[in-house]
């Protein structure tokens, strides 16, 4: 049987993750040996990522290492891995990550079955090794259809989330994606070149609205967080989305996002990230434009933080309450 879909996993001096990764996959292939392809891309790690992945590749059939000359950067590394891929889809996937094992196979058949242009599953956090409760999913997947808009709304900001979204691959490049490719590699969110390609000119779109993926908390960081979800991600949704869901991107993230990002920052309780003074102005240039900006996220950046608290837990009510519309959203009309 033909392969359907390859996990490309960039990597760079995190071999003990890499490893862990590469194990919840492997206790899921059985069933989909010739379905699926792993490819590891290691930017040229000084670690023992290239011994691991060698281990490996005797152990796990349909799996490829590619070990740059030099390091190219993050975002190169990344596209790489897309670039990479020859099947129809692509599952572009960190190497600090996890996949909850009994996932896989589901997904496979689902893509299989629906064709989707970008499948698009829930994460939860872990620390060090997840529990073993979190480490497998007993379920059967729940997948909800939709088109491009409600899609962009039910996922917002969750979609620059690397290890969440599997892309159509062939359908991108049948398109013309190669000359969009490159289009974002000068920012931490690469990805968004062939994401917002394809919420443009796709027709079927997958939601998961269940944990299939586990995100290592705290695993990133070393750049501009205030910075990248701000001017640059706006800068990058005015390029690249249809002007109907530029606004609902935007605001779901003022509502949705920002507020515990900036909370959690506030109290030191966020990895570790590079928070700029210029802060107030970037929030300002991207957002301003909106009354929850005003409403919500003034407040928790500029308020003394023992005032902040109730600002934030009225933020998470309103957040709440989208959520409450969403979920009836799909239920009524999920098609």
């Amino acid at each position: 049987m033909q392969a359907i879909l390859t996990i490309a996993i960039p990597t760079y001096n995190r071999c003990v993750q890499l490893n862990q990764l590469l194990d919840s996959i492997f206790h899921q292939l059985e069933s989909i040996r010739q379905m699926v392809r792993i490819i590891v891309i290691d930017n040229h790690s000084i670690d023992q990522t290239q011994q691991c992945c060698e281990k490996w590749l005797l152990r796990m059939t349909g799996m490829s290492y590619i070990r740059n000359p030099e390091n190219i950067g993050m975002a190169r590394n990344i596209i790489k891995c897309f670039e990479t891929a020859d099947t129809q889809y692509c599952w572009v996937f960190g190497d600090d990550d996890m996949i909850r094992i009994g996932v896989l196979p589901q997904i496979v058949r689902h893509l299989v079955d629906k064709k989707p242009d970008l499948f698009y599953c829930g994460y939860v956090g872990f620390r060090d090794i997840p529990e073993p409760a979190k480490a497998v999913f007993p379920k059967q997947l729940t997948t909800w259809q939709m088109s491009a808009r409600p899609f962009c709304r039910i996922t917002h900001i969750n979609i620059t989330f690397l290890s969440a979204v599997i892309t159509n691959k062939a359908a991108f490049i049948a398109r013309g994606g190669l000359n969009k490719l490159r289009q974002f590699e000068n920012t931490v969110l690469p990805q968004l070149a062939w994401l917002f390609d394809t919420l443009t000119h796709g027709k079927e779109f997958s939601f998961v609205q269940q944990e299939l993926v586990l995100s290592r908390l705290e695993g990133s960081g070393g750049f501009d967080i205030y910075k990248t979800f701000t001017v640059d991600v706006v800068s990058i949704v005015d390029q690249g989305l249809l002007s109907p869901m530029k606004q609902q991107f935007k605001r779901r993230t003022v509502i949705k996002f920002l507020p515990s990002l900036i909370y959690t920052i506030r109290q030191n309780k966020r990895g570790n990230f590079i928070v700029l003074k210029e802060q107030e102005r970037y929030f300002r240039d991207a957002y301003s434009k909106f009354i929850c900006y005003w409403l919500l996220l003034m407040p928790i950046l500029k308020l003394p933080l023992p005032m902040v608290t109730p600002v934030f837990y009225a933020s998470r009510l309103v957040s709440k309450y989208l959520s409450v519309i969403d979920r009836v959203w799909l239920v009524l009309f999920n098609r």
